[in-house]
């Protein structure tokens, strides 16, 4: 059992985007509720943790049909049935697939701040295997895993390493200038360390090792790392203490 103390369920969900469907709002608003679920138990009311459960379990139930596409252009192009998106627009009434209507994109300019779902991918649907929704086995799991890596996944001198998102323009510009609201996003090696949780599920020792030995490349000799990197080059930008 969750011990509720840990965070708030508004702690929890606070900052999410709850205009739009996400892998991120699906995990973390299943988890405030689980949260109340726990202090409805420690002060039996039987009734209300059953029906904050059930609801959870809706949740989780239709990540898929929120967030998780088939039949599309990438589909074809990266030969896999089908792939969890970013963000996809909330479907209200009789308006259709939601995933026919575009999402609004921070951070690049405004020529480029709107498009389809199904062009958007990030490595954090691989959370869903971390937080115990998803096998690692499972093979929409595998089918993103190889979207992500087609897409996000860079080398770099000190090995891989991946972006948040496709097209992230949250960053210094090409010439070095500083991130105005636009700029060019760069490879995070917060990234490496959650994928590494995803290959040890899935039984790939060796590439766990693998990653572990990058991601302790990119930290400082204070045991730091940089949030980003510039691929190809290794110069690291804001750097927090592990």
């Amino acid at each position: 059992m969750v011990q509720p103390e840990e965070a708030s369920a508004s702690e929890i969900i606070s900052g999410l985007d709850l205009n739009n469907y996400s892998g991120i709002m699906a995990r973390r608003t299943r988890r405030a509720l689980l949260r109340r679920m726990a202090l409805a138990d420690l002060n039996h009311e039987t009734s209300i943790a059953i029906y904050l459960r059930e609801i959870a379990d809706v949740w989780n139930d239709s990540i898929e049909r929120w967030v998780y596409v088939s039949g599309t252009d990438w589909c074809r192009e990266f030969n896999v049935r089908g792939y969890y998106v970013r963000i996809a627009p909330k479907q209200t009434g009789a308006e259709g697939s939601s995933f026919q209507k575009n999402v609004d994109i921070k951070n690049v300019p405004a020529a480029e701040d709107s498009r389809r779902p199904g062009h958007l991918v990030s490595p954090d649907a691989l959370a869903l295997v971390r937080f115990g929704l998803r096998a690692a086995a499972d093979p929409r799991i595998r089918d993103t895993a190889c979207v992500v890596d087609a897409l996000l996944k860079v080398g770099t001198p000190s090995g891989p390493a991946w972006h948040r998102y496709n097209d992230d323009g949250y960053g210094e510009h090409e010439n070095g200038s500083p991130f105005d609201g636009t700029g060019i996003g760069r490879v995070w090696p917060l990234l490496v360390g959650e994928r590494a949780h995803y290959e040890l599920a899935a039984g790939r020792i060796e590439e766990t090792k693998h990653l572990l030995a990058a991601l302790e490349i990119y930290a400082s000799t204070r045991r730091s790392r940089f949030s980003f990197v510039f691929a190809g080059i290794g110069l690291g930008r804001t750097s927090q203490t592990l």
